[in-house]
């Protein structure tokens, strides 16, 4: 086992923050092979063709979806004729992460806070749009071309080689529907629903559902989080600052409900769920002001997570997305046990995780280099991490991101 550890390399990823043991629980800090194994990192800059692929893991945002509220300038424009049709799209069947029991579907919410009274037009806040479940079916198509064209797992379903996990939440068990006809469409009427894992909401240890940021599980992360907002909001930068001030006053009464406390999220939100269902802006939004939007979103979700206000740094990375690291790398731990033939738990050959942006941000953000410029996920941005083989004991881990859904409603790569 000492010689297997001492030859992994975990690429593209952040030493000094891997490193530190303020992420690791007890379980993990009981565990000296894993903690070994991911304290050992060094850049992988390139992976050539002798490197083969043993296991992956594919973290991905839902489809596009509905806001959270209203649009002021237009009550009426999330009509239920949006909702997505899901009668062509193969079933599931939800599986407690806690205990294997079966779930049924009421466990699923709008939000990780619960469900929300119904917009306007009468669709759900938050729910999948039809748009929204085509671009993670495109996306399904795009792993189809990576995984299964290649030979790495069958062009059919098999729960020995597949692991499916979602967060709790109607969007993303149906952008895993779509993701599923499109990577398995020969599956897409199968009888036998997918099996799919998902971890139940609750308090402290009990919180299962780390897949979704969720400050109710946590007094310290709500505290920390609700001060960093407070905290952003009096450090706005003056371009910032005077593009919020020009929507303003441009809007009029028409800004979103919750501007004044995401600031540029708020308004990049409202514009990028119509932007993704296809419905179109209003007239003060141009292309300038939504790229402006963007980046600013990005930078005020990176300081959120890095840390201000009374935050440590990395504190909210650790208390909000650190389970899920711990997921990943678990994963990542049998699946080196398995391909070298040590003792350990079954491994499948690739995970995929139904998530949200505020799943794979965090995440990117633990394994990217440290000066790297955090990006935007889009709708149906993807998050690779990939183990890699050369020879019999050597393993590098490489890490893909997939920029997703464009502002213009294309599917882009990156």
């Amino acid at each position: 086992a000492a010689r297997l550890v001492s030859s992994v390399c975990v690429g593209f990823a952040s030493y000094h923050y891997l490193k530190s043991q303020a992420l690791c629980t007890k379980q993990q800090r009981s565990n000296g092979f894993e903690i070994f194994v991911f304290s050992l990192l060094v850049t992988l800059h390139s992976t050539g063709n002798d490197w083969e692929l043993v296991h992956a893991q594919v973290f991905f945002r839902h489809g596009a979806r509905a806001p959270f509220g209203d649009a002021p300038d237009a009550p009426a424009i999330w009509s239920s004729d949006l909702k997505a049709d899901l009668s062509t799209v193969p079933a599931i069947s939800l599986i407690n992460l806690a205990n294997n029991e079966a779930l049924d579907d009421s466990v699923l919410k709008d939000s990780a806070e619960g469900n929300l009274p119904l917009l306007g037009g009468g669709l759900s806040p938050g729910a999948l749009t039809q748009q929204g479940l085509q671009q993670t079916e495109d996306l399904g198509t795009v792993l189809r071309r990576q995984y299964v064209d290649s030979g790495f797992i069958k062009g059919n379903f098999d729960r020995e080689e597949v692991l499916l996990r979602t967060s709790c939440t109607h969007r993303t068990t149906q952008s895993l529907r779509g993701l599923l006809k499109g990577l398995f469409p020969d599956d897409s009427g199968a009888k036998e629903p997918f099996p799919v894992s998902v971890g139940l909401g609750g308090l402290g240890t009990k919180h299962m559902d780390w897949l979704n940021f969720s400050t109710s599980c946590c007094p310290r992360l709500k505290e920390i989080y609700k001060g960093g907002l407070l905290e952003l909001a009096m450090q706005q930068d003056p371009p910032t600052r005077a593009l919020l001030e020009r929507l303003q006053q441009a809007s009029g009464s028409a800004m979103p409900e919750d501007a004044l406390v995401y600031g540029p999220l708020a308004w990049f939100d409202s514009a990028s769920c119509r932007i993704g269902s296809g419905l179109a802006l209003p007239p003060w939004l141009d292309s300038g002001s939504i790229n402006a939007l963007a980046s600013a979103s990005a930078d005020q979700v990176e300081r959120l997570f890095r840390g201000v206000g009374t935050a440590q740094p990395d504190e909210m990375l650790r208390l909000s997305q650190g389970r899920t690291l711990q997921e990943c790398l678990g994963r990542l731990t049998a699946a080196i046990l398995q391909d070298s033939g040590s003792p350990g738990p079954v491994s499948p050959k690739l995970v995929i995780y139904s998530c949200h942006d505020w799943t794979i941000l965090p995440l990117w953000l633990m394994l990217a280099p440290p000066d790297a410029k955090m990006p935007w996920a889009d709708y149906a941005a993807e998050l690779r991490v990939e183990l890699l083989r050369r020879g019999r004991s050597e393993y590098a881990v490489r890490v893909a991101w997939g920029a997703g859904i464009s502002h213009s409603g294309r599917m882009v790569q990156s």
